[in-house]
């Protein structure tokens, strides 16, 4: 019996000697989690969280501090994300914003806490009037002339009234609209990222759209006079359907001396797949325009995509007789410039006229299935008499595929990320579109004159340019 004692009590010792014990939650080593920290860039003169500290492998309650208590008048952190906020007195300029990150760990990790350096970055606020969202229309009395637009939030009311189908704020036929001050519709820090899936903060809701047959008795735009006075509307985001642009559907409008900057469009209709985008207007018919600007411009559509127009075409005549009949009886204006001559200088036109207009960085991007969808630097598609004069694009980046998927519809918005998984799938068949410079594509009867461009890359790796026999 005591040799088996014996014998159990040596094994035992053997074992222990290479049986490694668990350790104990006091014993456990500290913790070194992975903290990595981004750049920031933001705009002066928003509010707007950022998250520049990302943490891995953190165990417990985690908790965040500014650590240089000088900074706390211009950065504010939040202690349990740890968004970082720019104070609307912050100047511009770029900061080492030290950040203390903690943690009280648990009953098997040891606390940590560790000091993380974010670099910001604070840019000039954008200059002008920052919207809030909403609509103003106090300023629309209905017996006027002429407005002033003071305020972003009054330039989204003029989208309000003129897209009324009854009328019901008055009526604004004619009218001349001033723009007072520079709008900004949106952040403008982030703009090149927003899409479909990460959209703007707000969504921009177009000026004049089809079907508004009280503003212009059928063709359903704004027949307005709208002059900027040289003023820029930044961070412009739409994500929508149909006519898509600052203006949406505009007939016989005179629109002159505006910039827009930093602005991004995602169009689409999810049944027709008709859509028409550009900047300024997504669908023009018999309008004047005249030193308007775009710079730095994404545009995503699915018919016709310009940087400035997505498309321009002529009413009907008969339509601008009773028209004209209308307005003899009523008193009410027209535009003058549906019924002048084209002349040689642009100066007038019967048609459309775009005169002393640029696009500059902009990416321009068509596809629909079934169709020939085209874009074009200035214009997507021109089907119209009328003039582009003493006009030019830079730095233009376009894409046309014209799909062909056998009668199916595809089951996801029209996008380009789409179009290449549905390919890769055998589900369609993609070829070239239309892509132009300045046009896409156009019809008789228009007239180019002292046009030009510069740095024109078509996305698809090809060197063809639609407009290539008109603009040289």
């Amino acid at each position: 019996m005591k040799k088996i004692i014996s014998i159990t009590l040596i094994i035992a010792f053997i074992v222990s000697a290479f049986y490694t014990y668990p350790a104990s939650a006091a014993s456990k080593s500290k913790q070194n989690p992975k903290i990595t920290s981004t750049k920031v860039e933001i705009n002066k003169g928003y509010k707007k969280e950022i998250f520049p500290i990302t943490i891995e492998n953190a165990y417990g309650k985690v908790s965040y501090t500014l650590a240089d208590k000088s900074l706390s008048k211009k950065f504010k952190v939040n202690k349990t994300t740890g968004a970082l906020t720019v104070k609307k007195a912050t100047k511009a300029g770029k900061y080492s914003v030290n950040i203390k990150v903690s943690a009280k760990g648990d009953s098997n990790y040891q606390s940590f806490s560790k000091t993380v350096t974010v670099k910001v970055t604070v840019n000039p606020a954008d200059k002008g009037s920052v919207w809030t969202g909403k609509t103003d229309i106090s300023w629309f009395t209905g017996d006027k002339e002429e407005y002033d637009i003071k305020t972003a939030d009054q330039l989204a009311g003029l989208a309000l009234i003129i897209n009324d189908k009854h009328g019901s704020y008055g009526n604004i036929d004619g009218a001349t609209i001033n723009l007072k001050t520079d709008i900004v519709l949106n952040d403008t820090t982030d703009w090149e990222k927003w899409s479909a899936e990460n959209p703007a903060d707000n969504n921009w809701t177009p000026i004049g759209r089809y079907g508004t047959p009280f503003l212009d008795r059928g063709t359903g735009g704004a027949l307005v006079n709208f002059n900027g006075n040289g003023h820029t509307i930044r961070g412009l985001f739409y994500h929508g359907e149909d006519d898509c642009g600052l203006f949406g559907y505009a007939a016989g409008v005179v629109i002159q001396n505006v910039n827009i900057e930093k602005s991004v469009i995602v169009a689409y209709n999810q049944n027709t797949r008709k859509t028409e985008a550009g900047a300024l207007v997504g669908h023009a018919v018999d309008c004047y325009f005249e030193n308007c600007h775009v710079k730095d411009l994404k545009i995503d559509g699915a018919s016709f995509v310009g940087g400035l127009i997505g498309k321009v075409e002529t009413g009907s005549k008969f339509k601008w007789l009773i028209t004209l009949i209308f307005t003899s009886f009523t008193g009410l204006i027209i535009n003058p410039l549906i019924l002048r001559e084209a002349g040689e200088d642009g100066s007038g036109v019967s048609g459309t006229c775009i005169s002393n207009c640029t696009v500059e960085k902009a990416r321009v991007r068509a596809y629909k299935p079934g169709s020939a969808p085209t874009a074009g630097g200035m214009v997507g598609g021109f089907f119209s008499s009328g003039i582009i004069a003493s006009s030019c694009t830079k730095n233009i980046k376009a894409l046309s595929v014209d799909m062909n998927n056998c009668g199916k519809h595809f089951t996801n918005d029209v996008r380009l990320d789409y179009i290449k998984e549905d390919e890769e799938a055998d589900k369609v068949s993609v070829r070239k579109g239309k892509c132009g410079a300045i046009l896409g594509e156009w019809s008789d009867g228009i007239k180019i004159l002292d046009c030009s461009f510069s740095k024109f890359t078509r996305l698809d790796n090809t060197d063809e340019r639609s407009d290539a026999d008109i603009i040289k």
